[in-house]
């Protein structure tokens, strides 16, 4: 394609490039990938600094961008693989008007190159298809950076993967390498995008590989440098570049206009044109073009190249048409460097060849006074106003030689012009004086049918005629034809206006407007009401269309007219059962009647009550008891609305497919009202749950069993040794506690509702009896200080293991025997401990007070460590000896930690209740003086039966 540079298109040079300042945001991710802080020391930060208004550094993206504060954003290093918590910013900052300016150097890092794809496929018209090259990547050397001056793309080199798909006006950098490599001459190593491109119409983006692509020398297999001569001038080229790409200022389009030289003739003249740029939007950047031109014919001689035309893709043909004809020359001018993609336009141009006869119009205006006012324009050659007087012969006017002549003339005076040029002579076209009078408007009168037709007569006018009409209010045009004083239409609307265009050669008046009210048929409308049992109801009537008489018809007589009811609604007392209510619609046109209500009982409504029945499968049958009126059941999905049940209108109803929470009422109706029945919201029996069993058993033969994921009612069931399946009496929640439980016997629980019995699993708990703690000491107490007293295991049970604790704070010893010797050194009370356990790990613990030098009587508590109530009469109650002397507190837990008896002051009186055999714990407070802390005894009592 052919370069031209034309004068609409500036040159705009690397050396005079206007540096126009910004407010920049640096995102700078600092790793060792392509980062300015980390491989070019702030290099470019620091240019930057100098030569901008202002330059903020941060390290990651910031969730928004201000335009307003920040003109230009530049992006460098590894940002990772892009995600929208990276994309969206920039995105939104570029469609708010933001220029970007992102560092793609991709021969290390594929985020990078991902990142500015992603972000081109979103942002841009033209980039849709833009991708990096992931693959190609190596060292060459390329041109010297000269001027930037008009060469269509620059040439550079460096280690990337060039852009595929990039189109050429959008074009920034391309590869010339001189030393081999994968990269080859063309590859796109840098693109731009300014807010033609741009989705949303603003913003812009640059993108390009690494600044090192730029030094002044360098070789293969090497890149030179950061602060070489060429840096400075490419970060001021970015820069302003980003600025003019970025803009979003509205655009007006240049002006083309045709010319032909000469443009009357005798046999060819040459075409030509002139353009104006327009202002605004970013203008043309550079001034390299790609201009096309193709002259066509809008009418007239077709082109012939070359028997008529020189060359219809030229700038400036020549012409020569036989006829007059009308040429169009459309442009298009394509600037590589530009926002726009290129200015067309397309304006045509008359020539008119100089032959002989040559016809031209004239202009002219005339008043009452016989003044004539005319003008004649296009025309080449010299002119000669003539008169012809009366219908005379036509003579030169002396002195009548330009293009306008002005003259007073008669009545039947006539004038043209003769046109002398190298082609010959010519004469214009005539014009002549009017009889002079004043037009008089006059007066326009109407009639109207049903079907639209319209008569109408102008009356007392002066002039010749012209009907005209305007339809609904539209603009006012001729009526063909219509020139006489009197007009027949046939499809008029109301609102379509007509009026009479008088003209004399005097003036031209109009007539009054007469706008067509066409009479309308009338419309029946819709009668509605508020039904009550107070005998007066309200009626009204919508949708007609003229006047109104409403009518009764009592008990199914005749139909006579209500005195004075000729509105759109009336309140008519005293009406009956049987009483029946119409309209009477009328206009010029017709009369109609609307549609016809009667009354029914006038009976209020009973809604009456519901009940139902449902069984497992969904199925549901309900009854309305006790109603009056007419039914409609309704329904409720899951609590959602009311909607009515097609065809359910008895007063029972069968459902299948309901689940539990859909309910079900009844509208009951009468003219009277409409109520509801009461909701019957269902519930739908379920089918039992197994769930599963788990147990927790002790040493005593206690077992705590519990069930979970059940759904139904419960019964616990157990089986002795493999024995039948027996209810447990009154075991109906999900927890129940046995003792007396041996190894092999077995529990599950019967779960049921009304719709099956299931079973849960069996569990059959592994018991073991654990052993009973008990010793004796000798001498058995009351002894002296320093005197070896031996402890002897009296336990039960297969004891393997003993733990005595002497309540002296003596060290372990020989403490894990069964029968130790220990001394005391010093009088009290020592509380003895045994912990036995035996060989299946179950444990038994026992504290037996021991004295050593006697203290008083009323001082010596002992606590028992197991009492039988069984009712023999021996050790039946939890007995402390000499505890019936002091002020004391009891308390007793289970072995879960839960108390179970409490009791101050105890009187030795507790029968362990219904509570069944095992260990129990106890904390027993007894105030030896009357004021004091009280002294605590602890420990454990095991219960036999």
């Amino acid at each position: 394609m052919k370069k031209i540079t034309f004068l609409f298109v500036f040159l705009l040079t690397f050396a005079g490039l206007s540096l126009a300042q910004s407010n920049v945001l640096i995102i700078d991710y600092n790793n060792s990938f392509s980062s300015d802080m980390s491989n070019n020391g702030s290099r470019i930060y620091n240019h930057l600094l100098t030569t901008q208004t202002s330059v903020t550094r941060v390290f990651s993206i910031p969730g928004s961008i201000n335009v307003a504060q920040y003109q230009q954003v530049w992006i460098f290093g590894n940002m990772g693989f892009p995600t929208s918590a990276t994309l969206n910013p920039i995105i939104a900052y570029m469609n708010s008007g933001g220029a970007v300016y992102v560092q793609s150097e991709v021969s290390c890092c594929n985020n990078q190159a991902a990142f500015v794809d992603q972000l081109i496929d979103s942002t841009t018209i033209a980039g849709g298809s833009i991708i990096h090259n992931l693959t190609k990547s190596s060292y060459y050397q390329y041109d010297a950076f000269p001027a930037l001056s008009c060469s269509t793309i620059t040439h550079y080199g460096a280690a990337v993967r060039p852009f595929i798909g990039t189109p050429t006006k959008n074009i920034l950098f391309e590869a010339n390498p001189t030393c081999g490599g994968n990269i080859t001459t063309g590859d796109i190593v840098g693109v731009r995008f300014c807010s033609g491109d741009m989705i949303s119409g603003k913003g812009a983006l640059i993108s390009n590989g690494d600044f090192n692509i730029f030094p002044l020398n360098g070789t293969c297999g090497s890149v030179g440098l950061m602060g070489t001569p060429n840096n400075t001038p490419i970060i001021d080229f970015i820069a302003d570049l980003l600025t003019k790409l970025a803009c979003d200022t509205p655009s007006t389009g240049g002006q083309l206009v045709l010319t032909a030289n000469p443009q009357y003739f005798c046999g060819s003249t040459q075409l030509g044109w002139t353009y104006t740029p327009g202002t605004g939007g970013c203008g043309i950047i550079g001034c390299s073009t790609d201009t096309t031109y193709k002259w066509s014919v809008v009418s007239g001689e077709p082109i012939n190249v070359p028997v008529n035309f020189s060359c219809d893709t030229c700038p400036y043909p020549i012409a020569s048409p036989s006829i007059v004809t009308t040429y169009m020359l459309t442009i298009t001018v394509g600037d590589t460097n530009a926002c726009n993609q290129g200015v067309s336009a397309q304006i045509p141009i008359t020539v008119y060849p100089m032959t002989v006869p040559f016809s031209l119009p004239i202009t002219y205006s005339t008043d009452c006074n016989g003044n004539m006012n005319m003008s004649l324009t296009s025309y080449q050659g010299s002119l000669q106003w003539q008169i012809s007087t009366g219908g005379g012969p036509f003579t030169n006017i002396p002195g009548a030689n330009a293009g306008t002549y002005a003259q007073n003339a008669a009545t039947g005076d006539c004038f043209r012009v003769e046109i002398t040029s190298p082609c010959g002579t010519a004469y214009s076209d005539t014009v002549c004086q009017g009889i002079l009078t004043p037009p008089i408007p006059g007066n326009v009168t109407q009639t109207a049918d049903c079907q639209g037709n319209v008569s109408l007569n102008l009356t007392g006018y002066v002039g010749d005629l012209q009907w005209q009409s305007s339809a609904g209010g539209g603009p006012w045009t001729d009526i063909s034809g219509a020139n006489l004083d009197s007009l027949l239409q046939s499809g008029v609307a109301t609102g379509d206006c007509f009026r009479v265009k008088v003209a004399t050669a005097c003036d031209t008046v109009y007539s009054d407007t007469a706008c067509a009210v066409i009479p309308t048929f009338p419309d029946t409308g819709q009668i509605g009401y508020i039904p009550n049992c107070t005998g007066t109801i309200n009626f009204w009537v919508t949708g007609t269309d003229g006047d109104l008489q409403w009518q009764t018809s009592t008990g199914g007589g005749p139909w006579t007219d209500i005195s004075g009811a000729t509105t759109d609604s009336i309140a008519q007392p005293g009406v009956s059962s049987g009483d029946c209510f119409r309209v009477m619609v009328y206009t010029v046109c017709d009369t109609v009647y609307t549609d016809t209500v009667c009354m029914g009982t006038l009976t209020p409504p009973v809604p009456g009550n519901v009940t139902y029945t449902a069984d497992c499968q969904g199925n549901v049958s309900l009854n309305l008891n006790g109603s009056f009126g007419d039914l409609q059941w309704q329904s409720s999905a899951g609590g959602g609305p009311w909607t009515d049940i097609s065809g359910a209108t008895l007063d029972s109803l069968y459902q299948s497919g309901v689940v539990t929470g859909d309910c079900f009422r009844v509208k009951v109706a009468t003219i009277c009202d409409t109520l509801y029945s009461d909701t019957a919201c269902i519930v739908i029996p379920t089918y039992p749950d197994t769930g599963q069993i788990a147990y927790e058993a002790d040493c005593k033969g206690n077992v705590d069993l519990w069930v979970t994921g059940t759904n139904g009612n419960l019964q616990w069931q157990v089986s002795l040794a493999g024995g039948p399946w027996t209810d447990i009496s009154g075991a109906t929640t999900d927890s129940v506690s046995q003792s007396g439980i041996s190894t092999g016997d077995c529990f599950r629980v019967m779960v049921y509702t009304v719709c099956d019995t299931v079973y849960t699993d069996t569990v059959c708990p592994t018991m073991f009896i654990g052993p009973i703690a008990d010793f004796s000491a000798s001498p058995p107490g009351n002894s002296q200080s320093n005197v070896p007293v031996t402890f002897t295991d009296n336990s039960t049970g297969n004891i393997v293991s003993w733990t005595w604790i002497f309540g002296d704070n003596s060290p372990a010893g020989n403490t894990h025997i069964p029968n130790p010797t220990h001394t005391y050194h010093n009088t009290g009370i020592y509380y003895v401990t045994l912990i036995v356990e035996d060989a299946n790990g179950c444990t038994d613990t026992v504290t037996i007070p021991y004295i050593v030098d006697t203290l008083p009587g009323n001082h010596l508590i002992i606590i028992p460590n197991v009492f039988t109530p069984n009712g023999d009469g021996d050790n039946d109650f939890l007995v402390f000896k000499n505890l019936e002397q002091f002020n004391n507190h009891l308390q007793v837990y289970n072995r879960w930690g839960t108390l179970i008896y409490e009791a101050t002051n105890y009187k030795n009186g507790w029968d362990g209740e219904k509570y069944s055999e095992g260990t129990y714990y106890f904390l027993l407070d007894v105030y030896f003086e009357q004021q004091g802390e009280p002294e605590r005894f602890k420990g454990n009592i095991t219960l036999l039966r």
